[in-house]
């Protein structure tokens, strides 16, 4: 162990370190100009004392919040916790550091471990098993795209018709009923089902016609299959992708957005629950990226904006290192994010519609936090119908580049450190 934090590691080494430590702990957007961190980290790791101290400074802050979880303390339904401790063994920290998809292994330990959620039973099937073969059992009506509002109200119905069979005679608040939903709707709008995980009898066990598998689809989300039966978020005019049906379906038809807007609702749900109610279970994520946030945050409110805020930038810095990785022939075959063509797609800031994928990280925030500062949840998923979102805007169908500085967040954060630029800019 001595020899290894004695050791500096190599450009290479430290970018790709770089790169996973912003998917993972979120706050690799502190540097912005790796060139220059690399410089400064080889210059402390030469001595031998400054190596050791790089090394365990970069650790500490990649590695999760210490939990004061009691082992003996137990959680029941309808607490705040419940669905976590009764899925406790194994259960990985919140947000993984280390791990380039940081919350997946969470989310995925959670939502099929439940027999809530996954039971393959179809006698008794889980919700994943009912959302599944409902998406894939109903004909798509091309031209007419669900609502995004439409579509997660699928999912609370989904979850309260569950905990009511679960928990007979007992009362299925809002919350528990949307803490549930967050967790099926993350699920089937993510990267990380594959095909076999849906079919598999060990698994999900949905059997599904081959007709709705291709070739090469081993790496592509299972739903990019069923075309016209996934909301729209933010699309664009499919004038500003290229011919790849794939590029088309991810950016212009806002495909990818679903997938951001999921994912950073349920996070923002678990770090608030973590933060408010201080469940063990859940509360650990990465030191660096809990102390940014509760120094930037002015309330609990504020806190959980922050560190969604800061894990939308750092999962874009970690997808432009990706592309840039891609671009010069180091990105192993796993890892590479190809159309059917075989050509590179663009991710991260280099791509022309991060402006969207932001406002989409924004979206699912704001939707739950909106719910936890007291708003009517019913309200709340009437507002994700909205022609703003599920419609391309009739006045402006082409984005530019600089359209990211209309993103709240962006301002926000450019004017942070360098108050008024954003207004020298627009003179």
């Amino acid at each position: 162990m001595q020899n290894q934090l004695e050791s500096p590691i190599s450009r290479r080494e430290f970018l790709e370190k770089g790169a996973l430590f912003a998917g993972g702990a979120f706050v690799a957007g502190v540097a912005a100009d790796m060139e220059v961190a690399y410089q400064i980290y080889n210059a402390v790791a030469a001595a031998r004392t400054g190596g050791r101290l790089a090394a365990r400074a970069a650790n500490y802050l990649i590695d999760p919040t210490n939990s004061s979880e009691n082992s003996k303390r137990g959680i029941n339904f309808p607490s705040p916790g419940w669905l976590e401790y009764h899925n406790r063994q194994g259960l990985p920290p919140l947000v993984d550091g280390r791990d380039k998809d940081g919350h997946k292994n969470f989310l995925m330990h959670v939502a099929l471990h439940d027999k809530l959620l996954n039971n393959p039973d179809w006698n008794n099937p889980g919700i994943l098993q009912i959302a599944l073969r409902e998406y894939f059992a109903t004909p798509p009506i091309f031209g007419h795209p669900p609502l995004l509002g439409n579509e997660f109200n699928k999912h609370l119905g989904y979850a309260r018709a569950a905990l009511q069979k679960e928990f007979p005679g007992r009362n299925v608040s809002d919350e528990n009923a949307l803490h549930l939903a967050l967790y099926s709707f993350a699920v089937i709008f993510s990267p990380y089902l594959t095909r076999d995980d849906i079919t598999s009898p060990q698994k999900l066990n949905v059997p599904i016609s081959n007709a709705y598998w291709m070739e090469h689809d081993k790496e592509i989300p299972w739903w990019m299959k069923v075309y016209g039966k996934h909301p729209r978020v933010y699309p664009l005019s499919i004038t500003q992708c290229t011919d790849s049906a794939m590029d088309i379906y991810n950016r212009c038809l806002g495909a990818d957005r679903v997938v951001h807007f999921a994912q950073f609702a349920w996070l923002a749900h678990m770090y608030f629950l973590a933060q408010k109610d201080k469940i063990p279970e859940i509360g650990r994520v990465p030191r660096a990226a809990k102390i940014m946030s509760d120094f930037l945050g002015r309330d609990i409110y504020d806190k959980v904006q922050w560190f969604m805020r800061l894990s939308g930038i750092a999962l874009e810095i970690s997808e432009s290192v990706k592309w840039m990785r891609e671009k010069a022939g180091i990105a192993s075959p796993g890892e590479m994010d190809l159309d059917e063509y075989n050509r590179i797609l663009a991710t991260g800031f280099f791509d022309s519609t991060v402006a969207q994928d932001l406002w989409a990280d924004e979206l699912g925030t704001d939707f739950v936090l909106d719910y936890h500062k007291g708003l009517r949840l019913q309200e709340l998923v009437e507002r994700l119908n909205s022609a703003s979102i599920n419609s391309i805007p009739q006045n402006k169908t082409v984005f530019s580049q600089y359209d990211i500085f209309n993103n709240t967040f962006i301002r926000e954060l450019v004017n942070f450190f360098n108050p008024g630029i954003i207004d020298m800019y627009a003179r």
